[in-house]
């Protein structure tokens, strides 16, 4: 037996057990990406609703200031008033980046609110987003590891024919 092959199936065995491991530690918690697609599932449906919350207000804003200007009063007086209700947005718009240190747009504000709602349920239910993470992790660097591992094996199987 060539010393290379023996030291590549031990290693192969090594790096075989060690995949067994982190396989069987994600096992043990087989539940848990089921709780963690409900978390996103409800996640993105707050998130989906509160998209349609600041839809509706800014609808019923632009109604208002339009019901004032054409029916109630004159643009003259109303032209004052938009200036400040846009100068206000502004300075929450500001106030959002100072805090945030992101950009107010958009994709930004959902993945923010996504990951807000997706931890705070995720403590409601006790999972462990950190080491669901980590084994995860370790699962895809053992598997990279066997899968090197068994190429260098299939290849020292070939050197020695």
């Amino acid at each position: 037996m060539n010393p290379l092959t023996g030291l590549v199936t031990a290693r192969s065995l090594q790096m075989g057990h060690k995949w067994d491991l982190v396989a069987c530690k994600l096992n043990q918690a087989v539940f848990a990406p089921q709780i963690k697609a409900g978390i996103e599932t409800r996640s993105e449906a707050k998130i989906s609703g509160l998209l349609w919350t600041g839809l509706a207000l800014l609808s019923v804003q632009g109604g208002a200031l339009a019901w004032l200007t054409w029916w109630v009063y004159s643009w003259d007086i109303m032209e004052p008033v938009t200036y400040f209700i846009t100068f206000t947005n502004s300075m929450v718009f500001f106030a959002y980046f100072i805090v945030t240190r992101q950009d107010y747009t958009y994709s930004a504000v959902k993945s923010r609110q996504f990951l807000h709602f997706f931890h705070k349920k995720s403590k409601k239910q006790h999972f462990d987003v950190v080491q669901y993470n980590k084994l995860k992790e370790d699962l895809a660097k053992a598997t990279e590891s066997l899968k090197q591992v068994r190429h260098s094996l299939c290849y020292a199987k070939r050197g020695t024919q």
